[in-house]
């Protein structure tokens, strides 16, 4: 007669022992294997095995803590040249000019901004300043492109005008 109903079908060992050799082994979870494997197996014979995903799962860990590590010693160092950055102090005299605009500084009110030569300027130059370079910036990749710099209308006439 065969097997009864809830009878379970007998563990080919040796197969499951060679699915989980070397080759093929990382494909398999450890906990998928030992629930598969009868309890009555050798732990000598899967060894090679738990010693592999061990392994892993330790490099895994090992390579979290590195990142971890590196992710904090950015943190500090950003953090370090941001008070640098904030601890430069800059003394504002009525002896000091503008280099954009050559006005002298007010010492009380004066919003100044100091470059990383050194220069000194107003808030407000610094700002214009950055308008002006992000436009020429941009007529220039337009005379790149081969576009005209200056656009053009068409007036009532028929012709066009230059704006």
């Amino acid at each position: 007669m065969g097997l009864p109903i809830n009878a379970t079908p007998p563990a080919d060992v040796s197969t499951a022992l060679s699915l989980l050799s070397p080759p093929s082994s990382s494909r398999v979870s450890l906990s998928t294997a030992l629930e598969c494997l009868p309890d009555d197996i050798a732990v000598r014979e899967v060894g090679d095995f738990l010693r592999a995903r061990m392994e892993e799962r330790l490099a895994r860990r090992n390579h979290q803590k590195i990142l971890r590590g590196l992710r904090h010693a950015e943190h500090l160092q950003v953090h370090e040249d941001r008070i640098a950055l904030e601890s430069r102090r800059l003394r504002v005299t009525e002896l000091m000019v503008c280099v954009c605009c050559h006005q002298r500084f007010r010492p009380q009110g004066a919003v100044v901004r100091r470059a990383d030569d050194g220069a000194t300027m107003h808030l407000s130059c610094h700002q214009k300043s950055t308008r002006e370079e992000v436009k020429a910036a941009r007529k220039g990749k337009r005379k790149e492109d081969g576009e005209d710099s200056h656009p053009t209308t068409n007036d009532s006439r028929g012709g066009s005008q230059q704006l």
